[in-house]
């Protein structure tokens, strides 16, 4: 596996804990058993954890926990567990702790305590668990996404892509590929998805099929559409610095939890105007030793608009979670196992001129993913606490079929030749049907190892080190683009074409890693708290070609997080406050379809003799082949720092956070001109009749010189976002049964990109091609600017089991403007020999003396390009209602939309806008049996 560069980063591990464990001070076990209140019988499975401490638990299948060396003092121990409410207790520890009992509650809305809200940890953490998840009642992770501080209610359609975002007004790619998503301990990616067509493929064509651009995810993240919420117990989005456990990612972390253990038999159906869905999920006891079997399934089928029905997306997904807990002799052994597997179909169907012309589009996928986490935890071993070894398999079966209609507006030919040159060419039809499809098949293999050793340097002084080594495999099988008749292209335009090689002949992506965690938590006093985590991940590529920078080159993120609490008392209620700061490198690697594009093939007319009657017919062409494989590419590294406080007053909570984030290593395809000159045949000999196809012979030669527009996959998009966060919680208005909260986010944000413009007048002079094509550091970006207020005010009755919820959001600002240097002449030209000629001052003055040919290099920009671009203050009003019908039904009802104030504006070209959001609502009922 090649990772014994990577693993020098555990040389400190090595050295260090042995001296630290033979150091340790005293500490204590905790254990107990955890049952339910209303029956008495054990809680399978569910999560015990000292809160603010790394100290936690599982109790196992007869509810029995057992938490070791935890030093002595005061603690709040935190057990929450799927379908009941989290709960907390208070605990004294100076001596050893057996034989303790907490009873949980059902999570009903007939408790005095329901939280429907995310709760946020240690600040830059929003956690949503399963009461907010049922409530929110998602179809899509997109959904969750609005309980995060800064997020902004839009109407979702299912059937196309929607960008991951982090932090930032607006999206764009960069971000949406870095964001990391987790499962169960195993990360999802898309990494190795491939797609390599003229027309599909990033800035390749001037004419691109927005039917597969707009729902495809390829160098843009993972698509959430695919990720069932109806499977999952908690979500964890961390947008800050998370731990150096985690890698390959560059805007923030999400990760999520599956469902698991025992529980009731749950069925789940939700209507609305856009989607229908069902869920049937239960948790199976299988025995004392043989632990338990959560089981579920579900199907959605989404519809954007009514009017089009073949425009849909579908999803069935299913999952089977195995978790058991045994003893080896003095130690627990944890066991999780997950199988699941998702079919997905997104379809289109347009008919045209009264369905004399019809173009269809279908993507067929189909994921199947399995897991398997084994933990061991060490009782009375001073070297470590506990070791883990995760391995996982993910497998996609993705196949976009596409029939189009192709009107060409002229004679173009297609290549019928792999080599550059002169060729014989052949005529397109004017218009003509092509079909095709894209297939990929990218198998994931993951496995990861990791130690975690915790020691007591004194009695106030306590340490947790993490540790481990991990691999990725990342390979594709699939046969890519695949087109029925090569000579019928679906995207001829500008006679660019792209022979497209099977996805099973690129090599596999092989990355290597190591990491070191050390988490130090010091109790100052009763009253202060500090915590510090200071970490490090080194990171290796392999199976690279030799040229390429990234092989074997090893990349490190150092990242730290230091938190500091104080407690006190006022007027008889505890105040807590935190402070919080954050550094670290997050590197998002580069994509399989980055790393190795497909040759690109630029046709020239040579000889074009076109005449009505097809046997006289001739066209030779001149092609190029070009490369856009870039070995200069490089990994994508965010660097971040953060500073936030949060003030918690009785039931008062107050959180502020301000970030700043810039990474300029973004990767996309740049395009650029290079000259091509070749022989060109226009002029005849003979002006006269002919009965026969012309040859070279019947005409005049010329050299003729053009330039090529040809993209290449660099490191040239920057992002820099800055911003601050804030979140109020109020206490409960007992008369009313409501608490409220408010939160939101303002954002600034910058896009641009670091590579010059290349201009090229596509024009003749005297009948020749224009000789020039300047280039222009612009320094061209977008800034972004969002200011927006969400509040929640959730209106809970337990007598009636009911709780009721107004969201509303205020827009204040929502600004966009494009800046540059305002430079109109390039910085350098070139012709036809491709060497650099600098526009000095000399020059610029032959450009503004209309010289014949310089002059057309002179930009002109619309003023109206750089102003600002500002909506008005928005507001939107949503509501929902839950009631329980005893234990058994919940039946929920949500209107959005039901007051949207969007007034009318002038945009930055004085065209009158308005935004119409239509009021949407829909029904759901969950039984549990």
């Amino acid at each position: 596996m090649k990772i014994k560069l990577c693993s020098s980063i555990l040389i400190f591990a090595f050295y260090c804990i042995p001296i630290l464990a033979n150091n340790s001070y005293e500490t204590h076990t905790i254990s107990g058993a955890i049952k339910e209140k209303a029956t008495g019988e054990a809680v399978s499975f569910a999560t015990v954890k000292i809160k603010d401490y790394n100290l936690h638990s599982v109790s196992n299948i007869n509810g029995v926990f057992r938490i070791s060396k935890v030093p002595k003092g005061n603690y709040t121990l935190q057990i929450q567990c799927l379908g009941y409410t989290l709960t907390e207790f208070e605990l004294l520890v100076n001596s050893n702790l057996d034989s303790l009992v907490f009873y949980l509650e059902r999570s009903t809305f007939k408790l005095e305590e329901v939280n429907v809200m995310a709760s946020i940890t240690k600040g830059d953490k929003v956690k949503v668990d399963e009461t907010a998840i049922e409530y929110i009642q998602p179809i899509s992770m997109e959904d969750i996404m609005l309980l995060v501080p800064g997020s902004v209610y839009t109407s979702r359609d299912i059937t196309q892509f929607t960008l991951n975002t982090s932090r930032q007004a607006g999206s764009d790619a960069t971000t949406s590929l870095g964001v990391g998503f987790n499962a169960d301990g195993a990360p999802v990616s898309n990494d190795g998805m491939r797609t390599q067509l003229v027309g599909v493929t990033e800035n390749t064509s001037w004419r691109d099929d927005d039917e597969v651009k707009s729902r495809s995810s390829i160098n843009q993240g993972v698509d959430k559409r695919y990720m069932s919420t109806d499977h999952i117990e908690s979500f964890e989005i961390q947008r800050g610095i998370p731990s150096a456990k985690y890698g390959n990612l560059s805007s923030g972390l999400i990760k999520t939890n599956s469902k698991k253990g025992v529980s009731p038999l749950r069925g789940r159906v939700k209507s609305d105007l856009k989607s229908t869905l069902a869920y049937v999920g239960k948790g199976i006891k299988l025995s004392d030793k043989l632990g338990s079997l959560h089981i579920g399934a579900d199907y959605l089928n989404s519809v954007n608009d009514p009017r089009e029905a073949f425009d849909q997306f579908s999803r069935i997904t299913g999952q089977i979670y195995y978790k058991n807990q045994l003893n080896v002799g003095s130690n627990k052994l944890d066991i999780d196992a997950k199988v699941s597997e998702n079919f997905a179909v997104n379809k289109m169907k347009v008919d045209e001129l009264a369905s004399q012309y019809e173009e269809t589009y279908q993507d067929d996928y189909n994921r199947i993913t399995g897991l398997l986490k084994v933990r061991l935890t060490l009782e009375n071993r001073k070297l470590l606490n506990s070791i883990e070894f995760i391995q996982s398999a993910d497998y996609t079966n993705n196949k976009i079929s596409r029939h189009m209609l192709v009107v060409n507006s002229g004679p173009l030919s297609t290549p019928i030749s792999y080599q550059p040159g002169e060729h014989e060419g052949i005529y397109l039809p004017g218009i003509y049907y092509t079909d095709f499809f894209i297939e990929n098949k990218p198998l994931y293999l993951f496995s990861q190892f990791n130690a975690i050793s915790r020691f007591s340097l004194s009695e106030k002084i306590n340490v947790n080190i993490d540790y481990g080594l991990e691999y990725k495999h990342t390979k594709n099988y699939g046969e890519g683009a695949v087109m029925d008749n090569p000579q019928r292209p679906p995207y001829p335009n500008e006679n660019t074409y792209m022979r497209p090689r099977p996805n099973h002949e690129i090599p596999a992506i092989q990355v290597g890693a190591a990491y070191l965690q050390a988490n130090a938590i010091y109790a100052l006093n009763e009253n202060n708290l500090l915590k510090l985590s200071v970490g490090g991940r080194l990171t290796q590529m392999y199976n690279l070609p030799d040229d390429y920078v990234l092989n074997n080159k090893i990349i490190s993120e150092p990242r730290i997080n230091m938190l500091f609490t104080n407690t006190n008392n006022l007027k008889d209620k505890e105040l807590k406050t935190s402070v919080r700061f954050g550094y670290g490198h997050e590197n998002k690697l580069p994509t399989l379809d980055y790393l190795y594009p497909d040759m690109l093939y630029k046709d020239f007319f040579v000889l074009n003799s076109y005449t009505n009657n097809a046997e006289y017919r001739h066209l030779i062409s001149y092609t190029t082949v070009t490369n856009p494989a870039n070995p200069e590419l490089v990994q994508n590294c965010n660097k971040k720092i953060e500073l936030g406080v949060d003030i918690q007053y009785s039931d008062w909570l107050f959180s502020l956070t301000a970030f700043s984030e810039k990474t300029s290593d973004g990767f996309s395809y740049s395009k650029y001109y290079t000259p091509v000159t070749y022989e060109y045949y226009e002029d005849r000999v003979d002006d006269g009749p002919f009965d026969r196809r012309l040859e070279k012979e019947d005409y005049i030669m010329e050299m003729r010189t053009s330039f090529a527009d040809l993209p290449e996959v660099t490191n040239n998009q920057f992002v820099y976002k800055k911003g601050i966060e804030y979140r109020i919680v109020f206490p409960q208005i007992k008369v009313l049964k409501t608490k409220t909260e408010i939160n939101g986010a303002y954002y600034k944000t910058k896009y641009g990109t670091t590579d010059p413009v290349y201009y090229y007048p596509d024009e003749y002079i005297a009948g020749n091609p224009y000789p020039y094509t300047g280039i222009y550091y612009t320094g061209e970006y977008d800034e972004k600017i969002r200011f927006n207020t969400n509040m929640w005010i959730n209106t809970h009755i337990p007598k009636f089991r009911l709780v009721f919820t107004n969201f509303f959001q205020l827009l204040w600002v929502n600004s966009q403007q494009f800046f540059d240097n305002h430079n109109n002449y390039p910085d350098y030209y070139f012709g036809a020999d491709g060497n650099l000629i600098e526009v000095t001052e000399q020059v610029k003055q032959q450009i503004d003396n209309d010289h014949v040919y310089l002059r057309r290099l002179k930009r002109f920009n619309d003023i109206e390009d750089y102003e600002l671009n500002e909506e008005p203050v928005s507001f939107l009003w949503n509501i929902k209602a839950t009631k329980e019908l005893g234990d058994r039904v919940k039946l929920s009802f949500f209107v959005d939309n039901i007051i949207d104030i969007n007034p009318i504006y002038k945009n930055k070209a004085q065209q009158t806008e308005r935004k119409w959001e239509n009021p949407f609502f829909g029904l759901e009922m969950i039984i549990t049996l």
